[in-house]
């Protein structure tokens, strides 16, 4: 044999051997790119669905936020149509006991004006200690309800 033939004949054996199984030591091109795209798919679709939850999680609590600013906004109103209430009765009930006290008492009027003198009738009276307490722990208890609520909500 010739040193030419016997130079083809290792050429010819070393190609078989690569491509018969010492090939899978070849690296081919791209692989890295692929393994790598493949492993950031999950981290892909993770941080989408964490995005997606975020993005519908703000519409939620806005909305959430929103309801609980009109609960204390209703509670605070009842709050102060109750003091109204409570303001103008008191005023009344004041004048019609004086009138009673001059008109069927017949008392001295500085009796019955020193006795039920003037109340303030307006929303902003100064109400007796009880009904105020009253008053504002009726709030207390309804701008409760409003956080209980909105917590449950979440």
């Amino acid at each position: 044999m010739s040193v030419g033939r016997i130079f083809k004949c290792g050429v010819l054996v070393a190609v078989a051997l690569i491509a018969a199984g010492a090939g899978n030591a070849v690296y081919p091109p791209g692989r890295d790119v692929a393994n790598e795209r493949n492993a950031r798919k999950p981290q892909a679709r993770l941080a989408a669905q964490q995005l997606a939850q975020a993005e519908g999680a703000a519409p939620r609590k806005a909305a959430a936020e929103q309801r609980y600013q009109t609960c204390l906004n209703a509670a605070t109103a009842a709050h102060d149509a109750a003091v109204a209430d409570n303001c103008k009765s008191l005023a009344e009930k004041t004048a019609a006991d004086r009138a009673d006290c001059l008109d069927k008492l017949k008392l001295p009027k500085t009796y019955c004006e020193a006795s039920y003198g003037a109340r303030d009738a307006s929303p902003q009276c100064a109400l007796p200690g009880a009904i105020a307490t009253v008053l504002e722990a009726n709030l207390a208890l309804a701008r409760d309800h409003c956080l209980q609520e909105s917590k449950a909500a979440q």
